[in-house]
């Protein structure tokens, strides 16, 4: 059989594409071939792609290695079946070479073996060749001889050589496929411990999400309790037709709507308790009088020991009996001095100012100048209710007072 050296026939080609790196970056191949030839250690561990690339390589370069000693294997079988030489003695016995080897070997120089010519002399003169001339074929296959065996040597120190890089190799894969299992550790290790601190930052998040939804929530209710005016949501006041109203309860009566005397009294007591509430809010404390809001039975005493007397109308019959000097009407005129005295409190001219004047007596002033007494057996019920409806308008603007900016 013809046998060729295991060489492929385009080397330049074949060497091209086993170890030539097809990366973008020229460092990145050029370091990648030292570190597949040896020439150069890897100072740290290498990514994924990279140590999948050199084992692909490495492994490319085993196969070709393998290759390469099988020829070398089946070239050395063929060399024991074609010769009879002992190479370890110094005496060379052989019969005669086929000229496969020699031709395989690139021995003969010319293209005519041996025997041709050999034929060709018995064919010009018709006898044998000379001793001379056998001496000469002698020493020309002795010379033939020296150099395969020469060659053979050499042969034999290459497919060591290739052993030993085989081993190389091997160590080398053994060690990238430790390290690339070293890497694949670490990176498993990272990826657990990414997802743990991405799971805790997911979960802080939601906290701050949270804290910050509460947050807003909280300004929002901060911002509205800021702008809101406690007293004038805690007493608010109003009116229905010229009654009138603070919390929802009339506080006045007129014949057209006789409202109850139960309702009167529970709206007094709301002013009582909204009085005490502006003084404590302004810190002041009234002159001469001391106001107990007990509801709709509420008192007001004068200072140092006078008697409570009833803000609140018991019966409804005090202008029937013609009793001017009613505890009920002096308390309604000592009530109305205690709101006078938050009204200079308050008042600053011109600036602010309220609507209605109250003036001694228990009257107040509106804006054409006439008076209006407070008491209830000296009036008729539509003058009464229209001096309680003043009364409560003085005492919004009281509370819008205590705003930082009233108008």
């Amino acid at each position: 059989p013809n046998f060729v050296f295991c060489q492929p026939k385009d080397s330049t080609s074949d060497e091209g594409s086993s170890f030539s790196f097809k990366f973008n970056n020229i460092q990145v191949k050029s370091n990648l071939s030292d570190l597949l030839s040896g020439r150069m250690e890897s100072k740290g561990p290498v990514c994924e792609e990279c140590a999948d690339v050199l084992i692909n390589n490495q492994l490319k370069l085993i196969a070709y290695q393998k290759k390469c000693i099988d020829n070398l294997e089946k070239f050395l079988e063929h060399l024991k079946a074609q010769s009879d030489i002992e190479f370890p003695s110094e005496e060379l016995t052989m019969s005669k070479p086929s000229n496969d080897v020699y031709t395989f070997l690139g021995l003969l120089k010319d293209e005519e073996p041996l025997q041709t010519q050999d034929k060709e002399c018995s064919a010009n003169d018709g006898t044998p060749r000379s001793v001379e001339e056998s001496d000469g074929d002698e020493t020309a296959t002795k010379s033939r001889l020296v150099q395969f065996r020469n060659e053979l040597s050499s042969v034999q120190k290459k497919r060591m050589e290739l052993q030993r890089e085989n081993e190389q190799l091997d160590e080398d894969i053994a060690n990238a496929s430790s390290e690339l299992n070293q890497c694949e550790e670490e990176l498993a290790r990272a990826k657990m411990e990414y997802n743990e601190l991405r799971v805790k930052v997911m979960e802080g998040e939601e906290k701050l999400n949270m804290l910050e939804a509460r947050f807003t929530d909280g300004h929002q209710q901060y911002k509205r309790l800021r702008h809101t005016n406690v007293l004038n949501a805690t007493f608010p006041i109003w009116y229905d037709g010229h009654i009138g109203i603070i919390n929802s309860l009339h506080l006045g009566r007129l014949p057209s709507n006789p409202i109850s005397w139960a309702e009167i009294n529970a709206a007094l007591g709301q002013c009582a308790m909204l009085a005490t509430c502006l003084a404590k809010k302004f810190s002041y404390t009234f002159k001469n009088y001391v106001i107990t809001p007990i509801g709709n039975q509420s008192r007001i005493a004068a200072l140092p020991n006078g008697s409570p007397m009833p803000l609140y109308n018991a019966s409804g019959a005090i202008r029937l009996l013609g009793n001017n000097s009613s505890g009920f009407d002096t308390a309604l005129v000592m009530y109305l001095d205690c709101i006078g005295q938050l009204q200079a409190l308050v008042e600053r001219p011109p600036d602010f100012c309220l609507p209605y004047k109250i003036v001694e007596n228990g009257r107040i002033q509106d804006r054409s100048g006439s008076l209006h007494s407070i008491k209830y057996s000296d009036n008729t019920e539509e003058n009464w209710t229209r001096t309680l409806k003043m009364l409560l308008i003085d005492l919004k603007y009281i509370i819008a007072s205590t705003l930082r900016n009233p108008t």
